[in-house]
């Protein structure tokens, strides 16, 4: 993925939109990506930038990856970014632009995500007086 934030925006926006995120898994809500960005008033590429540091960041902490709860409206699941994470097995994986996906990958992602996003849930509502 080609960066596009300067890096003191990206520091700007982790420190917005991380806490707002921790706040709807403690509720245990999902949000879609183009309500992320109507809050914070930021395009689906910058979405996917912000997100993917706060996962990255949450992931070397040992925390759970709280962008696993920015979903597409139609699917309730991350989108392809998600899949490109460190951690992500590498069967489900994300290719790139032009990936063909079988319907065994797409299933996995699928549980992948699920799984992700009650961990996301689980780990915040234990950890609720915190953010």
């Amino acid at each position: 993925m080609r960066l596009s934030l300067k890096q003191e925006t990206l520091k700007r926006f982790f420190a917005q939109v991380r806490p707002y995120l921790v706040s709807l898994a403690k509720a245990g809500n999902t949000i879609p990506y183009g309500a992320l960005g109507s809050e914070f008033r930021l395009s689906r590429q910058n979405i996917g930038e912000i997100t993917g540091a706060i996962s990255e960041a949450e992931h070397q902490e040992g925390h759970p990856r709280l962008s696993a709860i920015v979903v597409a409206k139609a699917t309730g699941l991350p989108g392809s970014g998600f899949f490109g994470l460190s951690g992500v097995p590498s069967e489900l994986r994300w290719q790139g632009q032009g990936e063909r996906v079988t319907c065994e990958v797409a299933e996995g992602r699928k549980r992948f995500a699920r799984l992700q996003q009650a961990r996301v849930f689980y780990y915040w509502w234990e950890h609720r007086t915190e953010s």
